[in-house]
């Protein structure tokens, strides 16, 4: 009788033991399943010495076991990772909601904050006629943005910002995924597939601000429809796109006829140790469509706070031709990149045969601290670096990258004299972690017949 009971009083204490060890497994980071697959928990382990001992028989050993598996395969403590149809939460490039095998549903939220000191310090002729020297701060940046999918067959996005006090819509956008032939599809407000440096977000740039010859011609943001995909194990993008030109609140309405048609394609000839090393080539193609519309090409130094120094004015046109080859190089912690832009302006007939104007760009980079850029090769262009090492006051310090570019701009043919720009600028980035970043740049620009302009300029950059 008093063996019953003890066999009985065991039998209470194994189970409550295997519960425990149950809920303590679902507070791990790793499913059950491969917890027990390792090792046995306490209940199984209980089991085995009571059926070693012959206090159990084989018949209750197996339906105890049985027991013990089946609620070790049930959830515990909340972990929706493993609940069918229930919540996920996490944090990765922001915050993060998934459903489960139920409901294929995600959720993401997030968005970035930078803020810009600069000071100016000019020639005289130059000042006189662009403005003295002056400094001051804004936020050149601040963004919000959600998106996620949806039956991981729809992805959707939507992002404002709110730097200048007015909401500008950025990325609006829905995308269908795994189209035949094709491959993704979207529609809505997007950038226009053009140029290497354009298609990087700016908050991955290893300067505070893009080439001048890039903000000069290149399309960035228009509503219309995108379908791209990538080919040779994705060694190759391709993208192409027709776009209405709108303006920051996604709208271009009206008698005109400002439609765009882009395209780009890109490769990697050259692709090693997951991107460490890799060559990658590119050209990209836009027509405006106009008919007898004005266009202009204007831009400031590569710093935001200083003053426009070329200008074209407007120009009656017919229609432009973007033409944009680039080419980057990553050997380990050393990285090289090059654009050149030609556009080629369209005159309605008897006035003129056209204009032609140029840019380029040529910059390098180099992580002291041995990272490498982070090269995207489903959109064949490049991405977030992470430090090694995060910040954290006891000997580690983050990640430290050098860079300089050299950038000229040439808005002069026929009869616009709209200005040539060269400048140098040099850098300074000290990423703390993935989520913030500290940056330093100098810049010279020089413009013809006017003289320099020098701009110190730094940022404190925030990703959430």
């Amino acid at each position: 009788m008093k063996k019953r009971i003890f066999t009985k009083c065991f039998l209470a204490v194994a189970m409550a033991l295997m519960c425990f060890g149950v809920a303590r497994a679902g507070d791990k980071a790793e499913p059950a399943s491969k917890a027990a697959a390792s090792e046995k928990n306490v209940a199984q382990e209980i089991l085995d010495i009571l059926r070693a001992n012959n206090q159990i028989t084989a018949q209750q050993y197996d339906a105890l076991l049985a027991k013990a598996k089946a609620e070790e395969a049930k959830p515990q403590g909340g972990d929706a990772k493993h609940t069918p149809g229930a919540l996920r939460v996490f944090w990765k490039d922001g915050v993060n909601f998934e459903g489960g095998d139920d409901t294929p549903i995600k959720f993401q939220i997030g968005g970035y904050l930078q803020t810009d000191w600069a000071y100016t310090n000019g020639d005289k002729k130059l000042e006189a006629k662009f403005g003295k020297s002056s400094s001051g701060v804004e936020f050149r940046r601040a963004r919000i943005a959600m998106g996620g999918s949806l039956y991981d067959t729809v992805d959707y996005k939507l992002e404002y910002d709110f730097a200048t006090g007015v909401p500008k819509i950025l990325d609006a956008y829905l995308q269908v995924n795994d189209l035949p032939w094709v491959g993704t599809t979207r529609v809505g407000n997007v950038k226009e597939p053009f140029g290497l440096n354009q298609l990087m977000s700016d908050k991955y740039d290893a300067f505070m601000e893009s080439p001048s010859m890039q903000d000069t011609f290149i399309p960035k943001r228009n509503v219309g429809i995108l379908v791209q995909n990538t080919a040779f194990d994705k060694r190759m993008t391709w993208a192409l796109g027709g776009f209405r030109q709108t303006d920051d609140v996604g709208k271009g309405f009206g008698p005109d006829a400002m439609y765009n048609l882009t395209g780009r394609l890109s490769g990697l000839p050259w692709y090693e140790e997951q991107g460490r090393q890799l060559v990658h080539v590119g050209l990209s193609y836009s027509h405006r469509f106009r008919n007898n519309d004005p266009v202009s090409f204007s831009v400031r130094p590569e710093a935001h706070l200083a003053p426009v120094l070329v200008n074209t004015g407007n120009i009656v046109s017919d229609g432009v031709n973007l033409l944009n080859p680039e080419l980057a190089v990553v050997y380990g912690p050393f990285a090289v990149q090059a654009e050149y832009t030609k556009a080629m302006v369209e005159t309605p007939k008897g006035k003129g045969n056209g204009l032609d104007f140029s840019g380029y760009y040529v910059e390098a980079s180099y992580f002291l601290t041995g990272e490498n850029r982070n090269y995207k090769t489903a959109a064949g262009t490049f991405g977030l670096t992470s430090p090694k090492h995060n910040f954290d006051g006891h000997g580690n310090w983050g990640a430290f990258e050098v860079a300089t570019r050299y950038s000229a701009l040439n808005l002069n043919d026929q009869k616009v004299h709209g200005g040539r720009l060269t400048g140098i600028t040099t850098g300074v980035n000290w990423y703390l972690n993935p989520s913030m970043r500290l940056m330093a740049n100098y810049n010279v620009a020089h413009r013809n017949t006017f003289g320099d302009l020098n701009v110190l300029q730094v940022r404190a950059q925030l990703l959430f």
